[in-house]
């Protein structure tokens, strides 16, 4: 099972979740003064290259996988390993089915991975099930698990694998990125709108024809019958009832600023949303945002490749430069001084609903802030060891 919680990362005391915001665990920080705890693994932690392209967790033994530009990688909680396709291709794409045999693409394969008896991966290749000869100049980008079939795509091509045989499938052009929203299965065709897979055929949702100026980057479930739609420049979209409109709230007018690239529902209703040029946003179905956090916050990198949750439901972000994790159901809160404008604390103590801190010594005075604050203040002429 993963779990990756250090108390050594971060400058500042920690602060009981319960004291910040009550009993909810879910994702509530409005960015205010204290933070969830992120982990930032580097390509150093993990032995392999800068781009995670996807990532995705076996529920079954908690392990984390992700496609990266050197391989396929394995997270136990713990430790990291590589293992690498044939020909030292790049995993695009990987996906786990409910057997755990753990599917990935690259350019030219597909297949999957299971573990032998001591747990090693041992890799077993479904390119020779493909009779198209141009495949082995295709690369695999999305994956996608269905309840009795799996889902291979490139750009150009698509293949349903299922009961042992590969299908290609006919494309109504080149395509985006197929979504899975409560086992119905939807993508967009390049320059035209929405599309849905129906018993292995790609049937045209009426409606969407509007999107075709822009590229659809995530589907997600909106309400018991919608769909919420996020684009690349044209911010987010509901569909119902064969009826698109635009979003014109706070979320949506963000990531049409910062590019949408990913999205995932979290519990409690919850969206999260990747950006490519500042990292990562969390909202509510009204479109407010609940939270972000970009590379000044704690991210290793903006540009956000890739999502997945956990069972713990902590965010994982596959980046254009190493992998994040946000712990939202940790039950501390964090405070970092990237600056260094209040130095090094000693001792907290609450004081009328706020935070007293107490720095380095030979400080004058305490720092002073009450949660939701963005500033502190300073309190001259107060001395002891609580500062009060």
């Amino acid at each position: 099972m993963c779990c990756f919680y250090r108390l050594d990362t971060y400058l500042f005391a920690l602060v009981w979740f319960l004291i910040i915001s009550g009993a909810e665990a879910a994702p509530t920080s409005r960015n205010h003064f204290f933070a969830p705890y992120i982990r930032n693994f580097t390509k150093q932690d993990y032995q392999g290259y800068n781009q995670n392209w996807s990532l995705c967790q076996d529920t079954t033994t908690g392990f984390l996988y992700a496609g990266n530009s050197k391989g396929l990688l394995e997270f136990d909680g713990t430790r990291w390993q590589l293992y690498r396709l044939p020909k030292q291709a790049i995993v695009r794409a990987v996906a786990v089915d409910q057997t755990g045999r753990i599917f990935t693409g690259g350019l030219g394969e597909i297949g999957y991975w299971q573990a032998n008896q001591t747990g090693v991966l041992q890799y077993h290749s479904l390119t020779e099930l493909i009779r198209n000869k141009r495949f082995a100049k295709e690369e695999i980008w999305n994956i996608v698990v269905g309840s009795d079939f799996v889902f291979f795509q490139s750009f150009s091509n698509a293949f349903l694998y299922r009961l042992g045989r590969m299908e290609e499938l006919r494309l109504p052009g080149n395509v985006l990125f197929l979504y899975a929203v409560k086992d119905r299965y939807y993508l967009q065709a390049i320059g035209k709108g929405l599309y849905e897979l129906v018993h292995g055929k790609l049937v045209a949702l009426p409606g969407t024809e509007t999107l075709a100026p822009t590229a659809v980057h995530t589907i997600l479930p909106l309400g018991p019958d919608g769909l919420l739609i996020g684009t690349h420049d044209h911010g987010l979209f509901s569909y119902r009832n064969g009826r698109l409109s635009p979003l014109r709230h706070a979320a949506s007018q963000l990531l049409q600023r910062y590019q949408c690239n990913k999205g995932l529902t979290l519990p409690g209703g919850r969206y999260a949303f990747g950006t490519i040029s500042n990292g990562i946003l969390v909202t509510d179905t009204t479109g407010a945002v609940l939270y972000s956090a970009n590379q000044r916050e704690g991210l290793q990198n903006n540009t956000v490749l890739s999502l997945t949750l956990d069972k713990q439901g902590s965010l994982w972000a596959g980046l254009d430069d190493g992998i994040d994790a946000i712990a939202f159901n940790y039950p501390l809160k964090y405070y970092s001084d990237p600056n260094g404008q209040l130095g090094t604390p000693y001792d907290a103590v609450l004081y009328h609903n706020g935070f007293i801190w107490v720095p380095i010594t030979g400080f004058t005075g305490a720092t002073f802030c009450r949660p939701g604050c963005r500033s502190t203040t300073s309190l001259k002429g107060h001395r002891g060891r609580s500062g009060i």
